[in-house]
């Protein structure tokens, strides 16, 4: 009840105008237009956010966002693969998970029901083009997992940065699937 939230936009963290922010919220949609509006001084100003004690919150494209690289939709139409500059997860986000191929960033094609273990229980999510998370990165921690998927793979991770934190979802936690 004592925090308040407030919407900004890629030029105004460019500008340093948002350090007095407890958290980021990166939304889902597309990746590239972040990579493409927030290059280096922007990405710079969010790292040095969360190294220094702040929290990113990156779901669906704010999770691939968050990562060193991303895999998403390879071998089809709208594969993206390449480096990202924030790191908090020094792995590869992949995805899509359920039926490859299928994503469609204009309608809810390939948008299902996910099921994740989130705290010794079943959940279920939505998902709309969502990632896992794959390599080794001893400053993460799994806080769920896809379990309809084989080997469980994670479906949220929290990673530690500086003082701060990141958490990555490649599920939407934020509202229900119906």
């Amino acid at each position: 009840p004592t925090l308040s939230a407030s919407y900004i936009n890629a030029k105004e963290i460019c500008a340093d105008r948002w350090q007095q922010a407890q958290a980021l919220f990166v939304p889902g949609g597309a990746d590239i237009p972040y990579h493409e509006a927030l290059r280096e001084i922007g990405n710079r100003h969010i790292q040095a956010f969360v190294q220094e004690g702040g929290s990113y919150y990156g779901i669906c494209a704010g999770a691939y966002y968050g990562c060193a690289s991303i895999e998403f939709e390879k071998g089809f139409k709208n594969e993206v693969i390449g480096n990202r500059e924030l790191q908090f997860f020094q792995g590869v986000a992949v995805g899509t998970l359920f039926s490859p191929g299928t994503y469609s960033y204009h309608s809810a094609q390939g948008a299902r029901e996910a099921e994740i273990a989130y705290g010794g229980q079943e959940h279920k999510v939505h998902y709309h083009g969502g990632c896992t998370f794959s390599g080794e990165d001893p400053a993460s921690e799994v806080l769920a997992r896809y379990t309809e998927l084989p080997g469980s793979p994670p479906a949220i991770i929290k990673c530690q940065v500086g003082k701060g934190m990141a958490i990555l979802s490649g599920v939407h936690y934020e509202y229900s699937h119906h």
